[in-house]
């Protein structure tokens, strides 16, 4: 319960996590599977209007942000335990 609570939380605000917000109520439905090089091109796509310098293609912070996304949700230490997505193979 406290899971499913604190993913809420993470993914109900565009404003406070606009990342998770869109990658549960935009990137998720739309894409049921994907991988690895798919999800940065849709953060980079969403959050590059705030800055293109922060969140342009290959930015670093778009790195580090897919990074923690995935583990989040992938990882039992995280949110992994709700089983949103789930990693098969490496990519």
């Amino acid at each position: 319960m406290t899971q499913w609570l604190l993913h809420f939380e993470l993914s109900e605000d565009p404003e406070r996590a606009e990342a998770w917000h869109y990658f549960t109520h935009e990137f998720l439905p739309k894409n049921p599977e994907f991988t690895k090089a798919e999800l940065p091109a849709g953060l980079t796509r969403k959050l590059s209007a705030h800055s293109v310098k922060h969140f342009g293609p290959g930015s670093a912070l778009t790195k580090t942000i897919l990074r923690k996304l995935l583990e989040c949700y992938t990882e039992d230490y995280g949110l992994g335990e709700l089983r949103i997505i789930q990693r098969v193979g490496n990519d």
